[in-house]
């Protein structure tokens, strides 16, 4: 998830690399590498949409709509037999490069 506030007048992107999701369930770390992502806030932009190209997840969001934006994602199989739920702590890391002078990386 991606926090984004501020509508700009000029479309901007945030390109999203060596993502990995980390977290340690019944004594057993785990390292999930999550797609790159390419984030393109846009002012002419009228709705959200988010689709999977060359393996990298590229989302476009009206400027306007701020909030909580779709990072990027990847699929689980949990392990069989007692897999816990509420697994915490769960650390996303990833860099992320915005195109825009002044704006912020995640």
């Amino acid at each position: 998830m991606l926090k984004a506030s501020g509508p700009g007048s000029s479309p901007f992107t945030i390109n999203v690399k060596g993502s990995a999701i980390q977290f340690t369930a019944n004594s057993t770390p785990y390292t999930i590498n999550v797609p790159d992502a390419q984030i393109t806030l846009s002012p002419s932009a009228t709705t959200a949409t988010t689709t999977a190209t060359g393996g990298t997840w590229v989302t476009t969001v009206p400027s306007k709509l701020g909030g909580n934006l779709f990072l990027g994602g990847v699929p689980f199989l949990a392990p069989p037999g007692n897999f816990p739920g509420g697994v915490s702590p769960v650390t996303w890391t990833a860099v992320a490069v915005p195109s825009a002078p002044g704006a912020a990386g995640v």
